[in-house]
């Protein structure tokens, strides 16, 4: 029996993750992707178990058995395109107010998305500085924002993503037992307030697993490995998708969709259309590149205009 690292690694280097847990510290990053030191690892499989990406594979097992089923018919309420962390908001919160069907479909093995990756929170405005008599500088991190990215992008759509922080950080303090993954810590940048993971420092994983959670206690139905291919329009209306899972093929009939498919980071065919530069740069792995963020719901919406 042996293991090995495969390409779909994102180098991670997260405290759950493979690096940290090798019990006989045989795993080093290489200078592309994490690595395995065959005369170190001892077999034990730890490395496997603890991978959230399933990225670690036994050479020595057989290949899962798939079983292939006819095209199914799927009714919900409200679609959601993408189990990360703004697919989980997003049926958490359509789930607050309202008793319908809600279904997320995530393409990767697993819920979370990019948001399981994030190391810290950064947050201002928030219940929690407010209660402990710290200025808002929200003006501060937007400027800081246009700063960093040149003007390049809106600074109205900067303001309203930021806006957006606090407002997030203060609805999961309500359910979310903030206490436990959170505290106040005066090192972020701009002088200001960075609420980090007490844990690790993996404030993602924390957040999505707490959000994971709650979907489940709220029955809220998700499919996993279940990838959509292309929006189902009828007299001008998107009424339902057509998807695949690793058995065959979906077709999925709803009344609201919700695209959150994640970020583009290995669309090529949009980064050479859209930031030619960056396509053609070496792109380092990381959690902003995680193997399903392939752009796949920018690019369906386009071949339904």
């Amino acid at each position: 029996m042996s293991y090995e690292i495969t390409e779909n690694c994102i180098v991670c280097r997260s405290p759950y993750g493979c690096i940290y847990n090798c019990p006989v510290h045989a795993i080093h990053f290489n200078g592309l992707q994490a690595e395995i030191d065959q005369s170190l690892c001892i077999k034990c499989g730890k490395c496997m178990s603890c991978c959230y990406l399933h990225a670690i594979r036994n050479t020595e097992a057989p290949d899962p058995i798939i079983a292939p089923h006819d095209p199914t018919e799927i009714t919900c309420d409200i679609l959601i395109l993408g189990g990360g962390a703004s697919g989980l908001t997003a049926a958490l919160r359509a789930s607050e107010c309202t008793d319908k069907k809600i279904l997320i479909l995530e393409k990767g093995k697993n819920l979370g998305g990019c948001g399981a990756y994030s190391a810290g929170l950064r947050v201002f405005g928030t219940a929690w500085e407010k209660e402990a008599g710290i200025p808002d500088q929200f003006d501060d991190y937007v400027r800081a924002a246009i700063n960093t990215t040149r003007g390049l992008l809106d600074p109205q759509l900067i303001a309203a993503c930021y806006r957006a922080i606090p407002d997030f950080f203060d609805w999961f303090c309500e359910w979310g037992d903030a206490a436990d993954g959170f505290e106040l810590d005066k090192t972020g940048a701009l002088n200001g307030i960075y609420v980090a993971a007490k844990k690790h420092d993996n404030a993602g994983r924390f957040i999505t697993e707490k959000m994971i959670a709650r979907c489940n206690a709220l029955g809220i139905e998700y499919r996993l490995e279940t990838a959509a291919t292309d929006f189902i329009v009828e007299d001008g209306c998107v009424v339902g998708i057509n998807a695949s899972d690793p058995g065959g093929d979906l077709v999925i009939h709803c009344r609201a969709i919700l695209i959150a498919t994640g970020n583009l980071g290995n669309s090529k065919e949009l980064h050479e259309r859209c930031v030619p530069d960056f396509a053609d740069s070496y792109q380092r792995k990381s959690q902003h590149l995680l193997p399903t963020c392939t752009g796949d719901g920018v690019l369906m919406a386009e071949r339904s205009l």
